[in-house]
Parts: structure tokens; C-alpha cells; sequence
């Protein structure tokens, strides 16, 4: 008898087991999904994108010096979706002029307590930047998808004499 249950109760597991890949799959497709959306917004400073942001998101932005140091200045989701709001149109007119485009390379997904971790090397251009970027989106109470905290890198840009353009 305990050995009947025994076997039941390692298939039991195995099929728990299979099903978890399978939503594990599905919960990357989507947390994928996500993040194209995220970086689509992000290239056209769409408003849709604002709402992507928790409120009690961690915003943070490191800036490393060229003299070794690094500069980190932080936010709340609350107060980063009201500067978005206020500078999107702006934006949207510099990223135009500009030609603006950011894109991601060597993307990573990856579980952390019932969230993704999205971490990827993040290249903006014109200005021909390459830096660590990460993201950590988690599933709200209506199971859509929020940023709960976005770390991005950069590097001091060179100095450029007056009158010189980059």
C-alpha cells in the first residue's frame, strides 16, 4: 500500500513538473512580448508606455564618470510616469530629429520570485552608446504585466569643444 502511494505521488510531481514548463514557456513568451512592446513604446515616446510603470517601481539610472566614479540618481515609478507625461511630446520631437533609436542585444530572461528579470546590452544611437540594462517586470492583481524596477547604464560622453558637432 505505501508503496502504491509512493508511485502515485512521484507521478504526481513529474506531471506538476511538465504542466510548470509548460507555463514557465508561456509566462517567458509573454514576459517577451512585454518587453518588445516596452522598447517599441519606448523608440516612438508612445503614451502607452507610461502605464507600464508601477507605482512603487525602482527607477534607476547610473552614470559612470570618466574619472572611474559612477553617479546614481533614483526614482519611484510614481514620479518617473509624471516626468513621461510631461516631456513625452518633446521627446517624441527629439527622437525624430535626432534619429533616435535604441535597441537591445544579448537578451536574457530569467525567473526571480515569481517575476522576470530582463537583462540585455542596451545600444543607443546616434550617439553610439553600448551599455548594461536591466528590468524587472512582475504580474499585477489583473495578471498584466508592470515594471517594478529598470536600471539603466551609461557613460559620461566625452567633452566636445563649442561649436563642434558630435
Amino acid at each position: 500500500m505505501k508503496r502504491g502511494l509512493w508511485v502515485i505521488a512521484i507521478l504526481a510531481f513529474l506531471a506538476a513538473m511538465a504542466g510548470g514548463g509548460a507555463f514557465a514557456d508561456e509566462l517567458m513568451d509573454s514576459a517577451e512580448a512585454f518587453f518588445k512592446s516596452y522598447v517599441d513604446g519606448g523608440n516612438h515616446a508612445d503614451s502607452y508606455i507610461i502605464d507600464y510603470f508601477a507605482d512603487d517601481a525602482r527607477i534607476l539610472a547610473v552614470r559612470h564618470l570618466r574619472d572611474g566614479g559612477t553617479a546614481r540618481i533614483g526614482t519611484t515609478g510614481e514620479k518617473h510616469k509624471e516626468y513621461l507625461k510631461k516631456t513625452r511630446r518633446r521627446a517624441r520631437m527629439s527622437k525624430v530629429a535626432m534619429g533616435t533609436l535604441t535597441t537591445f542585444s544579448d537578451v536574457a530572461y530569467n525567473l526571480e520570485e515569481g517575476c522576470v528579470r530582463i537583462t540585455a546590452s542596451r545600444h543607443v544611437s546616434p550617439a553610439q552608446m553600448t551599455t548594461p540594462y536591466s528590468l524587472l517586470i512582475c504580474r499585477d492583481g489583473n495578471k498584466q504585466w508592470r515594471i517594478q524596477e529598470e536600471i539603466i547604464e551609461t557613460e559620461e560622453l566625452p567633452a566636445v569643444e563649442p561649436g563642434v558637432q558630435p
